[in-house]
């Protein structure tokens, strides 16, 4: 090939590329944003449970050492931030494992059709440039 049709080349690879493109497949495209959307989902809570697990263990912190140190109605109230605050660690950190576990081993079909499916088309567009 020469260099000249290397930008044509790239220009209807990508354009080739889009989900919308003529020709594509409508089951797979299905396929593919229901399986990003997922993932979507399953990361946002990840994020928000791991955020909840980490913004409780310094109230955690500071509700033990205000019990070890004694004194008053501030224990009691210290007492209470850590049992309430201890179980919203335990259901965060639970939820952010299970959550993070789920993103690590997500499917992989989606994935694989759309690469299945550009293979495809850089076959047939390399078919008619030559």
């Amino acid at each position: 090939m020469n260099e000249s049709n290397e930008p044509d080349l790239s220009a209807r690879l990508l354009a080739a590329d889009s989900a919308t493109a003529p020709g594509s497949d409508p089951a797979i495209t299905l396929l593919v944003e229901q399986e990003r959307a997922h993932e979507r989902r399953v990361r946002r809570a990840a994020i928000v449970a791991w955020s909840g697990a980490l913004t409780a263990l310094p109230v955690l912190g500071i509700a033990m050492a205000t019990i070890r140190s004694g004194g008053g109605a501030s224990v009691e109230a210290a007492r209470v931030l850590l049992v309430v605050f201890g179980a919203v660690f335990v259901l965060a950190t639970l939820v952010a494992l299970m959550t993070t576990i789920a993103w690590l081993s997500r499917p992989r079909a989606a994935s694989l059709a759309a690469i299945d499916r550009r293979l495809a088309r850089l076959v047939g567009i390399l078919l008619d440039l030559g």
